[in-house]
């Protein structure tokens, strides 16, 4: 499965975890049409500049992110920019 969002703003990341925890809460729901057809523990991430930051920080700053098993970046805003436009980017 792949999902999206239209954050202008997934430097942070958090977006991209409550996504994967929106995920688990479907899989977990017997009403849901993904009941039991998710494994969200073996999730993957991607992101392009500011999306890249975001995938990291998803992949590293949350609880859920060990869920995340593979990271892919383009382009990603480079740690000293993100420092001083305050991305938050993981050391």
């Amino acid at each position: 499965m792949v999902i999206a969002n239209d954050d202008p703003n997934s430097w942070d990341g958090s977006s991209s975890s409550q996504s994967l925890a929106k995920l688990d809460e479907l899989n977990r729901d017997k009403n849901s049409l993904f009941y039991n057809k998710l494994d969200t523990n073996r999730a993957g991430i991607m992101g392009h500049s500011q999306g890249g930051v975001g995938a990291i920080n998803a992949a590293t700053n949350f609880a859920n992110s060990k869920q995340f098993k593979a990271v892919y970046t383009a382009s990603t805003t480079k740690h000293a920019l993100a420092q001083r436009i305050k991305m938050g980017l993981s050391n």
